[in-house]
């Protein structure tokens, strides 16, 4: 069945029916001739039955043709119609550019003269204020909706910058007087007064460190049982002096104990064992190391305290 001829969309069962009436009057006819004869009744019959199927033959044909000449005049007709929009459409087109061609002021994007900065300026103004002085005076609520606020931010952004400079320029002075009214605190000592020598009097120097330095420590600052081991560093000018001679003295609580001489080794440390017996607890030993250097004698103390 096509499905774009409508002859053959409505007819189906038409055709079936003549093709089922031409296989019935076959099988007759092959039936008959097979009898061995054919009656005057049964060629009428035949004769009728072939007029009728010629007729549907006929009139199926004309329907298919009459579908297929309408389909063919639509289409015609809508390519006919196209057609004629397309050259209207050239057609217009050709005939604007022949009139932009001899008058140039019908392309909008033309200028004959550049306009002048004034005109440039009252375009924009134009564009940006669609009304004169006259018509904004009636429009009295586009002002309080675009202007007033803008005012006021600046009113309030003005009026928060002054107070922040005055303020900040009346801690300045505050800060300032109360700078000026201070006097730094002088310590005084029963009234003296310090007189600063003259330039030209000479005065004593700062006396130096003496060249021999003594130090002295113990092994334990807590010592038990009665005895502890004694130390003494000899330095000259902060180096080690070796070879040196040290005497230890112990003030106890039970008498003054001495031990001693004990050389100084390359290291300037000298030690010996200090023996100040059963003095109880939380008493002081107060310890001093004595060396003589070139006929000078310095001396190194230290304190420490029994534990029991």
């Amino acid at each position: 069945m096509d499905p774009y001829n409508p002859a053959k969309r409505k007819h189906p069962a038409r055709a079936r029916q003549r093709q089922q009436a031409s296989s019935s009057a076959a099988r007759r006819r092959h039936t008959q001739q097979s009898a061995g004869g054919v009656t005057p009744r049964k060629r009428d019959e035949e004769r009728a039955e072939r007029q009728r199927v010629g007729t549907e033959s006929a009139e199926s044909a004309s329907a298919e043709a009459t579908s297929g000449a309408a389909l063919r005049d639509r289409l015609q007709s809508g390519a006919t119609a196209t057609m004629s929009a397309v050259g209207e459409r050239m057609r217009r087109a050709a005939q604007f550019g022949q009139d932009a061609r001899r008058n140039p002021l019908a392309r909008p994007s033309t200028w004959i003269v550049e306009p002048s900065w004034y005109e440039r300026i009252h375009d924009w103004l134009a564009d940006l204020i669609p009304f004169s002085w006259r018509e904004r005076a009636r429009r009295r609520g586009y002002w309080r909706r675009k202007a007033l606020p803008i005012i006021a931010i600046i009113a309030c952004l003005t009026v928060g910058l002054t107070v922040g400079v005055f303020a900040l320029k009346t801690v300045g002075t505050a800060a300032g007087v109360l700078a000026a009214n201070s006097t730094p605190a002088q310590a005084t000592n029963g009234g003296s007064v310090m007189i600063s020598p003259l330039n030209n009097i000479s005065t004593t120097p700062t006396p130096t460190a003496p060249q021999y330095d003594v130090g002295v420590w113990v092994s334990d600052t807590l010592p038990q049982g009665g005895s502890v081991t004694v130390y003494a560093r000899v330095s000259n000018n902060t180096q080690a002096q070796p070879q040196a001679k040290v005497y230890f003295s112990a003030v106890t609580p039970r008498g003054v104990v001495k031990i001693g001489p004990f050389t100084t080794d390359s290291y300037g440390v000298a030690s010996g064992k200090l023996n100040y017996g059963n003095v109880g607890g939380q008493k002081p030993i107060y310890l001093t190391a004595t060396t003589s250097i070139g006929g000078q004698t310095y001396t190194g103390e230290y304190t420490f305290v029994t534990f029991g």
